[in-house]
């Protein structure tokens, strides 16, 4: 069972204020259309639309709490916000200078500011976001969100890749070695001292940061230590969270290699509004730090081939919203609804982007504005949207909605419109956390992105430890929901068309449903919660890098990479292939070839 996963310039242009009339006059008057045309008429200019949103739903609280004896904790719609009290995590792009823009959000009362490349993240005060509107050095500002990819005592991934008779084998057990782990937190939950009082954890963990006042951290970061430790005992160990904004986590990967000194590297985490088709900042921070001798690795995700990706066609249809709508139908007939199934009680993330630079990688950014909606029947009635203005800013939508239980409604359509400049040729979207189905034109497309896809990461897939060879299952089987590649990526670092470039993801698939002291939920059961979702492979994979660096201090990234590949068993077809890479790590026969490199 997987757990829980947990931006427009209105213009002046006369093409905006046209298409707002029009809507006004044509479509139906229901309550949702209205406050959408409504939120669209008065975005601010530079904080995208799930900023504004959480502006507004918080001044509504403030008001409300006045009227009550006793506040409630402000709770938003949207889950996937990290804040604490009044504050929440921000990431915000420069104009030009970062460290200007960084002294204009601290003039705000932004807190904790950190600054890489051109994106400053921080906690910005809710009540502040509609003042960042009057700093000339700010571009665009959204919510920092992000996700971890876990799913829904002893690692039994141990026996299932072998990492015990390769420590038995060959006397190693990481010794020398540091390995640092990124995630969303390590000790907010206060389990730490016991872990190490028990050897679940070594002595002397190296702590860069923690997450912001643990406003939201679930410990995932020392449940894939725990795994760490399991596999590769005498390894040191660090952790600097990934969970305090864009710009934090790409700091953080550097300092784990220049601070604590880690050879080995591995995350969980990802932002929705890492590029697709471009690589974003924490995947160069990735290519940076394993062009310096650390092997990274990385969780490939847990969306499985829940994405859709074509080019995108102009209907030639009139607006069902704001503009013209994409045509799903690839034939002679015209279908601007994709229907999709979302059943009650459960909620879906869409993260829409299409082929533009995006302006937090190299101004001057997307050049075309792209909308999402989420509809149900009749077809044109919205349930949800996504409605930035991306011209000149990121070509990305972030759509959210919550489907409850008893709505007795689980058919729903997507719709995607072009809303100014010239269309895309590539639309893509991937979905997460998604228990529905996509009913229609479903291309069941890569959805590895981001620095999962860097060149630089390994991207780990899953695989549960009693469905392996060891425990009897050969071939091993792929967990449904491990992602899976390819992604194609079109544009250099300063914006310029480099592609396509192809990039072989996953590369291997290593161990999930472990069990740890706290994490997960015990499905056997044995008294220990088991670990789902490539969250829980991608540290079993980086202890077996340990392995292998201890046997043969000479590896560089790319030999370990190679050795890794080179010795996995076949899943699926021989050979490589987009759902399960190479195949299932063996650790014995990794570090004897390591041994021999």
């Amino acid at each position: 069972m997987r757990q829980p996963l947990k931006y427009i310039i209105v213009t002046a242009a006369l093409l905006n204020i046209f298409v707002i009339k029009h809507i006004h006059a044509e479509i139906s008057k229901t309550e949702a259309v209205q406050q959408m045309i409504l939120a669209r008429e008065k975005q601010f200019t530079k904080a995208k639309h799930g900023l504004t949103v959480l502006y507004d739903e918080y001044l509504a609280y403030k008001e409300e709490s006045k009227l009550r004896a006793k506040a409630e904790m402000f709770k938003p719609k949207i889950p996937l916000y990290r804040i604490k009290e009044d504050r929440v995590v921000i990431d915000a792009v420069a104009v030009n200078d970062s460290a200007l823009l960084k002294e204009h959000l601290e003039s705000l009362d932004m807190k904790e500011a950190v600054v890489y490349e051109n994106i400053v993240s921080g906690l910005m005060p809710i009540e502040a976001i509609k003042k960042m509107d009057d700093l000339e050095s700010l571009q665009c500002a959204r919510p920092s969100y992000a996700i971890t990819s876990a799913g829904k005592v002893d690692s039994q991934g141990d026996i299932a890749m072998k990492s015990d008779l390769a420590r038995s084998t060959y006397s190693i057990d990481g010794t020398g070695v540091t390995i640092g782990v990124l995630s969303d937190s390590f000790n907010c939950l206060n389990g730490a001292v016991n872990d190490v009082e028990n050897d679940d954890l070594p002595q002397d963990i190296t702590v860069l940061e923690e997450e912001f006042w643990c406003s939201s951290g679930s410990d995932e970061g020392r449940a894939m230590m725990q795994i760490v430790h399991d596999i590769a005992p005498g390894a040191s160990l660090a952790f600097h969270t990934a969970f305090n904004g864009m710009a934090d986590f790409a700091i953080g990967i550097i300092e784990l290699q220049e601070e604590a000194g880690a050879t080995v590297i591995v995350d969980d985490v990802q932002y929705f509004a890492e590029p697709m088709f471009q690589d974003g900042m924490i995947a160069r921070a990735v290519d940076f730090v394993k062009e310096g001798g650390a092997a990274y690795f990385s969780s490939a995700g847990n969306s499985g081939r829940d994405s859709y990706e074509d080019l995108f066609r102009p209907s030639g249809e009139a607006p069902v919203f704001f503009g013209e709508p994409h045509d799903f139908d690839s034939g002679a007939d015209t279908d601007t609804f994709q229907s999709i199934t979302i059943p009650e009680g459960t909620e879906i993330y869409i993260v829409l982007q299409w082929d533009s630079p995006f302006y937090s990688v190299s101004p001057p950014g997307s050049r075309n504005d792209v909308d999402i909606f989420l509809t149900n029947d009749p077809a044109t009635t919205v349930v949800a949207y996504s409605i930035d203005n991306n011209i000149g800013s990121d070509p990305v939508e972030i759509l959210y909605y919550y489907n409850p239980m008893g709505s007795r409604n689980t058919h729903f359509n997507i719709v995607i419109e072009n809303v100014q400049g010239t269309p895309p040729k590539l639309i893509k979207y991937v979905l997460f956390d998604f228990e529905g189905t996509i009913n229609e034109y479903d291309t069941e497309s890569g959805t590895i992105y981001g620095h999962a896809n860097a060149a630089g990461a390994l991207a780990v897939g899953a695989a549960a430890y009693y469905e392996t060879p060891e425990f009897g299952v050969d071939p091993a089987q792929l967990e449904y929901y491990s992602s899976a590649g390819p992604m194609v990526v079109l544009f250099n670092e300063e914006g310029g068309f480099s592609g396509p470039e192809v990039r072989e993801k996953p590369e291997i698939v290593s161990i999930d449903g472990a069990n740890t002291t706290f994490f997960g939920t015990d499905v056997e059961p044995d008294g220990f919660p088991n670990f789902f979702g490539t969250s829980a492979a991608a540290p079993h994979a980086a202890a077996v890098a340990a392995l292998m660096i201890e046997a043969n201090p000479l590896l560089s990234p790319d030999d370990i990479y190679s050795i890794l590949k080179d010795t996995a068993l076949d899943m699926e077809e021989s050979g490589f292939d987009y759902d399960s890479g190479y195949g299932l790590i063996q650790a014995d026969l990794a570090v004897e070839e390591a041994l021999s490199w």
